[in-house]
């Protein structure tokens, strides 16, 4: 849970928040590197929590808003929706910040994270089937 991941990073307040105080996890931030969105939004499921996530990418932003464990709606500079959230998904750099408070009445997400994760999983892997089939010699530098 995102509470015992804070106490063994030493980060957590006490573990149960008195009425009105900021919740343990309250302004958790870090690196996509280092924590990559798919396991934050997994511990998050695994929570039930309702939160936002501010992203912040190489030339964009985003916001995610889950509740009860699962995005209610995404968005980006460009995108909305399904297609903003699969785009935040595949950031590799950046940093967010979650919000324990953050909610939307925007509704624009309305698979299950479970589902959303194997579909982009399985894209992942037939886009790195479909580079192995491209000779070596003529392949794209990956960054």
């Amino acid at each position: 849970t995102v509470e015992s991941f804070l106490r063994r990073e030493g980060k957590s307040a006490p573990m149960q928040a008195k009425t009105g105080e900021a919740a343990p996890w309250s302004g958790l931030q870090g690196d996509i590197e280092d924590f990559p969105l798919q396991w934050l939004l997994q511990v998050l499921n695994y929570d039930g929590r309702t939160a936002s996530i501010f992203l912040r990418g190489e030339g964009d932003d985003g916001v995610i808003y889950v509740q009860g464990g699962n995005p209610r709606h995404a968005q980006t500079k460009y995108m909305k929706g399904e297609e903003a959230f699969r785009a935040m998904l595949k950031w590799e750099k950046g940093s967010f910040t979650v919000d324990p408070d953050g909610k939307t009445e925007e509704q624009s997400i309305k698979v299950p994270l479970m589902n959303l994760l194997l579909d982009q999983a399985v894209q992942v892997r037939i886009g790195n089937q479909l580079v192995d089939l491209v000779p070596v010699d003529v392949r794209p530098v990956r960054r």
